[in-house]
């Protein structure tokens, strides 16, 4: 571990209704975002520590020269992973598919229910982030929500592209594994017959998809990893190919420019600059494909996938990694375990008992101080599954825990213990110094500007919740919400038809943390037709604890306020449902809701220094660190 240091709990904030003031409570996503700028000086101290390690810190920069601050600072956190004698493992899909729980419902991941910890990666897919098909993808905002909940939580976030062939669309069973002997890729390389359908049909909704991923403005920095597991084809006796992904049906020449024409995309076209790029041969052609398929100046991450049998005794997993870091190190780059895993677990019985910690560790263990994360499959149900359900033999989930519990393994709360927050960053500024650390003017002397005058303040209620965390409104047990959309910068717009006997029940499985609040609440405005009241209602802790607010009258036209004191929640930190309950409609009533989180403002006693309040407030906090930063670099 690397020291972090003391949190710091104090902050501004533009409250969701009112002028930028000072809060009497900071929120628990301005906490999480001042302890990224504290968070900075624990990870220069563990870039610096790596230089002890046996293994080389990658020194390539990023294929992006304008990669946003805090993607920049993933990317020297995964340097400073490569180079630990850690290795940070993930899963695939792992809060979105499970053994036994419905895909796209799943509640407590089968990770955590094993395991009782966290992923430290989080790969997502191309199948999952968008809904509905070629010329009519739209973004799944379940799945964004997902993620912007795991970026907040701490854990890193990446995508793999599984994407139905453009050259066979419309044809029955087109998935990603399709290709009828019809090489895709040169048609859809510029000047290919689907060049234009390709851009605007795949990859803009996947970009449109992108630019929803972020948190209170900041974009989530996103591992991309498209066109995974480049020239595998399964071939038989006749040496017609029977199995391999479409874009594996390509020369090399053709594979690298795909791959230049999609980075160049979303970087350049689309200016997404929160993306690290990700390259994955497959095992056993790893060493071809590295020597006849991979350009270095379009990647940011050397990797490579294998998956072996629970029978086998000696899985070699460690062959396809040693291609990976003989690249990675060559040319500075990061190194990861791309996909990797036993098929057939489910059916192993007993053989896979001690596949986890018996085989897979001796593996992996040897090159921890090379590879910076490894990735398993997702748990696809009950008879394909990656890690141990909570359903598995004992054994079973005994071995995966032990692999868990090793020195060299890490999962979500060791990363966060070794490494901190990965996406804390820091200004180096140039005029002088207010507040400790760095000796020159940076954030920390805007926090500290923000406690000195804000000791005077008084009042204010702040929320846990979002504007982004009201969108995944949707139909409880009473009545139907019809659609949700965002109204202003913090409110949303629900529309909704009461069910026979004139209620309405509309929920948000959206998670927060009420813990530190004054309140847990919402202000909820009938825009024209009526009701006679409501009341707030949520679900805490694993076991969904049901809980209700004080039943409120609710009027026309009129913000009223909805709440429950976070004091009486069983499991205040952990609330997984909540949402508004409303009577008193006529039956079958259609009405539209303006919903907005329970806030108030704080008011200052001292003077001010910018408009508009008149008190010292948080536009002073604005025009001192606009001061404060005229210097930074």
């Amino acid at each position: 571990m690397y020291g972090i240091l003391a949190p710091i709990d104090a902050g501004w904030e533009r409250a969701s209704r009112w002028p930028l003031v000072i809060a009497k409570r900071s929120s628990a996503r301005e906490k999480l975002r001042m302890n990224r700028i504290r968070d900075a000086a624990a990870l220069a101290i563990t870039l610096a520590a790596v230089h002890a390690y046996a293994g080389p810190t990658p020194s390539a920069e990023p294929i992006d020269p304008d990669l946003t601050a805090e993607t920049r600072s993933l990317h020297a956190a995964l340097q400073a992973m490569t180079a630990a004698p850690t290795i940070q493992f993930g899963q695939h899909l792992a809060d979105w598919a499970s053994a036994v729980q419905n895909t796209g419902q799943v509640v407590i991941s089968d990770w955590e229910a094993t395991a009782g910890s966290r992923p430290a990666f989080h790969e997502w897919d191309w199948i999952v982030a968008l809904n509905g098909s070629a010329g009519n993808y739209t973004t799944n905002f379940a799945a964004v929500n997902r993620i912007r909940q795991q970026y907040e939580e701490g854990a890193f976030i990446g995508f793999c592209w599984h994407l139905p062939n453009p050259a066979l669309e419309g044809q029955p069973g087109n998935n990603y594994d399709r290709h009828d002997d019809e090489p895709a890729v040169p048609r859809l390389l510029p000047g290919g017959d689907l060049h234009d359908h390709y851009v605007d049909n795949y990859l803009d909704p996947f970009a449109d998809m992108l630019e929803q991923l972020h948190a209170d403005g900041t974009p989530i920095p996103i591992i991309m990893r498209p066109y995974h597991e480049p020239g595998f084809l399964q071939v038989n006796g006749s040496g017609q190919a029977t199995a391999g992904f479409w874009w594996n049906w390509s020369s090399p020449e053709e594979y690298m420019a795909l791959w230049r024409m999609t980075v160049e995309y979303f970087r350049d076209t689309r200016n997404l600059h929160n993306l690290l790029w990700a390259y994955s041969p497959n095992w056993p052609s790893s060493q071809n494909y590295y020597d006849r398929w991979y350009q270095a100046d379009y990647v940011d991450i050397c990797g490579g996938d294998q998956y072996r049998s629970p029978f086998d005794q000696n899985p070699e997993f460690s062959t396809p990694l040693s291609y990976a870091i003989t690249r990675g190190q060559a040319d500075g780059k990061i190194v990861a375990y791309t996909e990797m895993g036993a098929q057939g677990l489910a059916q192993a019985g007993g053989a896979g008992n001690d596949w986890w910690h018996g085989r897979v560790y001796a593996e992996l263990a040897p090159s921890a101080s090379d590879v910076a994360y490894a990735l398993t499959w997702a748990n696809w149900g009950a008879d394909q599954f990656y890690i141990p359900p909570p359903n598995a033999p004992a054994a079973a989930r005994a071995d995966f825990n032990a692999f868990l519990a090793t020195d060299e393994i890490n999962h979500f709360a060791e990363m966060r213990a070794e490494f901190g927050d990965i996406y804390a960053t820091v200004a180096r500024c140039s005029s002088s110094d207010i507040a400790e650390p760095i000796g020159v003017a940076d954030a920390f002397d805007a926090i500290e500007y923000a406690r000195r005058f804000g000791a005077g303040c008084d009042g204010g209620t702040d929320s846990p919740i979002d504007q982004s965390d009201l969108l995944g409104f949707q139909t409880a047990w009473l009545g139907s919400v019809n659609s949700v959309s965002p109204d202003g910068n913090d409110a949303v717009l629900v529309s909704v038809t009461a069910s026979s006997e004139g209620f309405v029940a509309i929920q948000s499985t959206r998670a927060v943390s009420a813990s530190g609040f004054a309140a847990l609440g919402l202000f909820v405005e009938p825009v024209s037709q009526s009701f006679s009241s409501g009341v707030l209602f949520a679900q805490t802790g694993p076991g969904w604890v049901w809980h209700e607010g004080p039943v409120a009258g609710v009027a026309t036209a009129v913000e009223n306020a909805l709440s429950i004191d976070p004091q009486t929640l069983a499991h205040p930190s952990d609330v997984r449902g909540w949402g508004v309950q409303l009577y008193g409609a006529n039956a079958f009533q259609n009405a539209t809701l303006r919903i907005s989180p329970l806030t108030e403002p704080a008011q200052c006693g001292a003077a001010d220094v910018a408009a508009p309040i008149g008190v010292l407030d948080g536009d002073d906090v604005n025009a001192f660190m606009a001061e404060l930063l005229a210097g930074c670099q």
